[in-house]
């Protein structure tokens, strides 16, 4: 049995960024409140947050010294959505988080 991990990889990538897609759309249907509107601010921030980490993680050749391979992959993108979440709730990132919200809120 051959299994491609690279086809698996783009899947697994593909599959997330649309179910953090589809979790921003149907949340933003749910309440439209302030808060809500912070919220979404803030989960557009981290998934910025996430597309920096990974285009940085880009630059750096890869060892073949230690592959974990697909396991690897799966965690490392895991790890980089966590530092995401962290990130877009320090003062850091709030200005983006803060400058979104408030343009959400105009459009309102």
């Amino acid at each position: 049995m051959n299994i491609n991990s690279v086809e698996l990889t783009d899947h697994y990538q593909r599959t997330v960024a649309d179910n953090d897609l589809k979790r921003i759309e149907s949340n933003s249907e749910v309440n439209t409140g302030d808060d809500r509107l912070k919220e979404l601010a803030d989960e557009f921030t981290s998934i910025l947050m996430k597309q920096m980490f990974k285009a940085m993680r880009k630059t750096v050749p890869e060892s073949s010294l230690i592959d974990g391979g697909f396991s690897e992959d799966v965690f490392t993108d895991m790890l980089d959505d966590e530092y995401s979440k962290a990130g877009a709730r320090q003062n850091t990132f709030n200005n983006l988080s803060r400058a979104l919200y408030e343009q959400l809120q105009q459009g309102n």
